[in-house]
């Protein structure tokens, strides 16, 4: 999976995550791609550029979108990270300049990550 470096969103999808575990709940990156996407749709946020980039086989997804806000001439970058190997949390970050990538370096004028543990869920997930 690993030989190309750019992905579909429908790639992306189909990855299947492992199981949850009493202390660990990985989130597939399919549910992290979906989430964003409802939560920019009901702010009328548009989708204008998705690239993605996956790692380790599978277990690691990069992903950066250009935001359309409605504004002529005005564009945000959202980016974010995912593992389902335990390597890493997952990471959104948002701004007028981001970067996202598979050697771990990730920026922009917002970041939040969060641990894939038992407390994390959906909800935490559309809270971020």
């Amino acid at each position: 999976m690993d030989s190309k470096t750019r992905f579909t969103r429908a790639d992306v999808m189909r990855i299947p995550a492992p199981e949850f575990t009493k202390t660990w709940h990985p989130v597939p990156h399919g549910e992290i791609i979906q989430s964003l996407d409802r939560v920019l749709k009901v702010r009328g946020v548009g989708v204008m550029q998705e690239t993605y980039s996956i790692t380790n086989k599978g277990a690691n997804m990069f992903g950066a979108w250009t935001l359309d806000i409605g504004v002529e001439g005005k564009q945000i970058q959202m980016g974010f990270r995912n593992s389902i190997s335990k390597q890493f949390a997952v990471g959104i970050c948002a701004g007028t300049w981001i970067m996202v990538c598979s050697n771990m370096a990730f920026r922009g004028d917002f970041i939040e990550f969060r641990k894939h543990t038992s407390g994390l869920d959906m909800d935490t997930l559309l809270e971020i």
